[in-house]
């Protein structure tokens, strides 16, 4: 055989033999029970919001309007629905209860083992909210994608929110009739399920399982 084609063989059987890149190695699922530390914390600038009062007409709002949802307020797990699809479940603690706030999905398993969604929606109230259903609250609507980073034995190392920029913050105060959008403020920092509170844990359990719901964290009706 000649050297030049037996190099050459050689060659490309090692290329269409090699194990692929682990880079690029998942397992369907992987990321289930995922949990995330999930926080708005935007403000929407002068003129881009709209006030409506009683009896007059709609005008542009006058000044600032920040919104924080908190510090370690809310926190927002994953959930493997199968054919490589999850929800993403968000449950938030207002007056010393966990509630069920807002659930988002389809996002998708991608060919790389990335999970993303390029229509998803986040909604969270603000912080020292004193009722439910909210008054106050903002949603992060747009694309959300999750890049998972993989250990030598093929294991998550860490999950990590590419911070959204195609995507707006819509906020709304039913107690002022504001609404208006601004720029993402939306975080999302991952979280050792150990370190996740016990009655955000049995808030979204409660979501997944309606034999055994709790006040406001039931999964809502179809």
């Amino acid at each position: 055989m000649n050297k030049k084609f037996l190099a050459a063989f050689l060659l490309f059987t090692g290329v269409i033999t090699q194990t692929p890149s682990p880079a690029y190695a998942f397992t369907e699922g992987q990321l289930d029970g995922v949990w995330f530390k999930t926080r708005i914390k935007s403000t929407l600038k002068k003129g881009h919001g709209v006030v409506y009062l009683a009896d007059t007409p709609a005008s542009l709002s006058t000044r600032q309007i920040k919104f924080d949802s908190g510090k370690d307020k809310c926190y927002s797990g994953f959930h493997f629905e199968g054919s490589s699809q999850y929800t993403l479940h968000t449950v938030c603690k207002i007056l010393g209860a966990w509630e069920r706030d807002d659930s988002t999905g389809p996002l998708y398993e991608l060919n790389d083992g990335n999970v993303a969604s390029d229509w998803s929606y986040i909604y969270i109230p603000a912080e020292n909210q004193t009722e439910y259903p909210f008054t106050e609250d903002a949603a992060y609507i747009g694309t959300l994608v999750f890049r998972k980073t993989l250990k030598s034995d093929g294991s998550v190392k860490n999950v990590r929110l590419i911070q959204p920029q195609d995507g707006t913050i819509y906020y709304e105060n039913n107690a002022t009739n504001t609404w208006g959008t601004a720029r993402s403020g939306l975080s999302m920092e991952q979280v050792d399920p150990s370190k996740v509170p016990a009655g955000a844990q049995a808030c979204f359990d409660s979501i997944l399982d309606p034999a055994h719901p709790i006040p406001n964290c039931a999964a809502p009706s179809p």
